[in-house]
């Protein structure tokens, strides 16, 4: 119970400071921060569409690791494009907003599944409060480009890798029964 605990954790606090880090970074890409912030927005519906369709179609876990690698590529790329192409970074972060997005719709439900009814209240309270550490951290991530211009983006792509690393280790719920006990935790944990 404690693994299962410490993996969504973690999973919540890589999410949130991912998405978190992408949108506070708005200026970062040298156009207009209304236009970007706009997109930013508006990247969100087809982003939590999308994961409507893919829950049922590939599963809960599949496009959680998916939706937090292809962020995690998506910061990388934006740490080799020139700072002067700043369009082609904005839409590479565009496109790392809508998949982060995607990912924390999907943690929120996917989490949520995995505990047991008797601790689900607890447990999905840990998890929002891993995120919202996540969420804290994420401002003081965006300080580090003073010590180097890429190491935001390098820690962000970091987090959204480690995120998709420890979600590839929990167990898929699609179609599956919801654990009611420890019990059926421990149960599940062992077969």
């Amino acid at each position: 119970m404690r693994k299962l605990a410490l993996r969504t954790g973690t999973l919540w606090f890589c999410g949130a400071m991912s998405f978190y880090g992408i949108s506070f970074n708005v200026t970062g890409f040298g156009l207009n921060i209304y236009l970007t912030q706009f997109t930013y927005a508006v990247i969100e519906l087809p982003a939590k569409i999308s994961v409507y369709f893919l829950l049922d179609k590939i599963g809960r876990r599949s496009t959680e690791v998916g939706a937090l690698l292809l962020v995690g590529v998506c910061l990388g790329i934006n740490i080799m494009v020139p700072k002067d192409m700043s369009i082609v970074r904005t839409v590479v972060a565009v496109i790392g907003k809508g998949l982060s997005s995607a990912s924390f719709a999907t943690v929120i439900l996917y989490s949520s599944e995995l505990y047991p009814t008797v601790v689900r209240q607890s447990g999905m309270g840990y998890n929002s409060f891993m995120g919202r550490f996540g969420v804290a951290v994420a401002p003081l991530i965006l300080l580090l480009d003073e010590v180097w211009k890429h190491l935001p983006q390098l820690v962000l792509c970091s987090a959204a890798i480690l995120g998709a690393i420890v979600a590839r280790t929990l167990p898929e719920t699609r179609n599956r029964c919801l654990p009611e006990t420890i019990q059926d935790i421990e149960e599940q944990s062992r077969a």
